[in-house]
């Protein structure tokens, strides 16, 4: 069978039209998307404080006032990079799903392959790519690590004070002294305060929602009858019955609609162990319209890409010796909060 190499149009399209694992924080946060037409990526930083105008008399000149300015931070963005042999012999096996008879000739079993690996990596990319995104939120920075890149640690600035740790009689625990409402009204007020945005979504782990449900001081607080739930997952990208063992549940509202969710999702690291992505005792606040998250891509040093800013690059290669076909997908990405105090972390169990 002569190879047949896919053009990148084609497994784009492939790709692009594949189901998509969840991307709660993604679609959450990060809704805009910018490609960098280099390997680097910059973004700025404006710190503006709350001056006020100046009082002088009408007769006098005005006061000349010092520009506030900004930091412009640059970052090369680590590759993600997976790539699969198609196997010669899964070619003459019956794929899961055909006839035990077999029904499919070489041609059409190997562009399924193909197309199973394209959706195995392509999960695999979104997944770090909402990893990037929650991070970006729950602690106001993304670390970025692998086995051969150098670990560092892209710090967007955010406030000291959007980070809390409760212990002793505060924690959530503590029906007889702790004031949970109490607490995520503070919260959003320090958080309004540091980014000029109060707290729209408060997103729970398991844990933390426990607690907070089994508050006395939280049942008569949260409203459950929520308008047009469905909507707003769908609007979301979250399924119900989440075939990828996430867990997001929009829980009711509380005050003036400022939505409560439960959450637990988690990724597979490199020893194979299962990680929760958020930590089940913590609670993170946040306002969506403030961050004004942004998806970063860095363009990609490929010849075959044409150095092109794309999210993912997809390509297909055959060796001679042993003969085999790989398939590979490509991406630099970064997710970037553009207002980082507009998110709050709160561990709330000891």
């Amino acid at each position: 069978m002569a190879f047949t190499p896919y053009t990148t149009h084609e497994m784009l399209g492939v790709i692009n039209n594949l189901p998509r694992p969840s991307a709660f924080w993604l679609n959450l946060a990060f809704k805009q998307q910018v490609n960098f037409q280099s390997q680097f990526i910059d973004f700025d930083q404006i710190d503006k404080g709350r001056r006020l105008a100046p009082f002088v008399a009408p007769t006098v000149a005005g006061k000349p006032m010092k520009a506030e300015g900004y930091n412009t931070r640059r970052f090369a963005p680590a590759y993600v990079k997976p790539m699969m042999p198609v196997d010669p012999e899964r070619l003459i096996k019956r794929m899961a799903g055909e006839p035990y008879t077999g029904t499919m000739n070489l041609q059409s079993r190997r562009n399924a392959i193909v197309a199973d690996i394209l959706s195995e990596e392509r999960d695999m990319i979104y997944r770090r790519w909402e990893l990037m995104a929650a991070q970006a939120v729950m602690n106001g920075e993304v670390i970025v690590e692998g086995e051969d890149y150098p670990t560092q640690t892209v710090a967007f600035g955010r406030d000291a004070n959007n980070t809390v740790v409760l212990s002793g009689t505060d924690v959530w625990s503590d029906t007889s002294n702790s004031k949970p409402p109490k607490d995520l009204e503070g919260w959003s007020l320090s958080m309004a305060r540091a980014g000029g945005y109060p707290v729209t979504d408060w997103v729970m782990g398991v844990d933390a929602w426990q607690s907070f449900w089994e508050h006395p001081d939280v049942q008569k607080q949260l409203n459950t009858d929520i308008k047009n739930s469905g909507q707003i997952m769908l609007d979301l990208g979250i399924n119900q019955a989440d075939e990828n063992g996430a867990i997001i549940q929009l829980k009711g509202t509380l005050g003036s609609g400022i939505r409560v969710w439960v959450y637990s999702d988690i990724y597979e690291d490199d020893d194979g162990n299962n990680v929760e992505i958020m930590d089940s005792k913590a609670v993170v606040g946040i306002n969506p319209t403030g961050v004004q998250g942004v998806r970063c891509f860095g363009a990609i040093m490929d010849a075959e890409a044409g150095y092109q800013s794309l999210d993912i690059f997809p390509k297909n290669w055959p060796e001679q010796n042993p003969s085999v076909e790989y398939v590979m997908s490509q991406s630099a990405p970064l997710m970037v909060p553009r207002r980082p105090n507009a998110t709050f972390k709160a561990t709330v169990l000891a």
